[in-house]
């Protein structure tokens, strides 16, 4: 049974996704952080993603879920 946790990292680990999505994951997990808890970063987040970044970053959340959709 993998556990209720928000790390998607160690999801993706769990789940045995490939290295190169492995740090594709790692990079969504900042965004999420940087996000959620906006004070850790010094730059405001509607600063940092603009809209190009944004759309890297759901391409990225796009190509996970269609590997998760594949591989369950």
């Amino acid at each position: 049974m993998i556990p209720k946790v928000h790390d998607l990292v160690f999801l993706a680990k769990k789940a045995g996704i490939d290295s190169d999505l492995l740090s594709r994951c790692d990079e969504l997990a900042k965004v999420y952080l940087e996000t959620r808890y906006p004070d850790i970063s010094k730059e405001k987040p509607s600063d940092k993603f603009t809209k190009v970044v944004s759309e890297k970053h759901l391409a990225i959340a796009e190509e996970v879920l269609q590997w998760v959709k594949k591989h369950t």
